[in-house]
């Protein structure tokens, strides 16, 4: 599964229907849907956005949700980060063991 392509701004293809996040086939990849439903619980989740969501415009949310988006974002980085380097080691050990048992078919 690769990464969804779109020719717009991400922002501009997703939808937001009464509370309900609604992707368009620009992201709707399954792998996009999964993580940009995730940044959207995290967020419902963050006490401090959502005062700042009661006390501000939209104009003004902005801020303050460009500073949680990207805290977000690290952190899913750092996350996948560990996960990547975790599961690189373990297949690497895997495909080590495989390749050393078979047979050598090259001539």
């Amino acid at each position: 599964m690769g990464y969804p392509t779109c020719n717009y701004q991400i922002g501009d293809c997703l939808l937001e229907r009464g509370g309900k996040l609604i992707i368009p086939e620009c992201v709707a990849d399954e792998t996009a849907t999964a993580l940009l439903e995730q940044f959207v619980a995290d967020m419902d989740s963050n006490d401090e956005l959502r005062t700042q969501a009661r006390n501000n415009s939209k104009e003004h949310f902005l801020f303050p949700f460009n500073d949680a988006f990207m805290d977000i974002v690290i952190e899913r980085m750092t996350q996948n980060q560990k996960f990547c380097n975790t599961g690189r080691d373990l297949l690497m050990g895997v495909v080590y063991e495989r390749l050393r048992e078979q047979p050598n078919t090259s001539r």
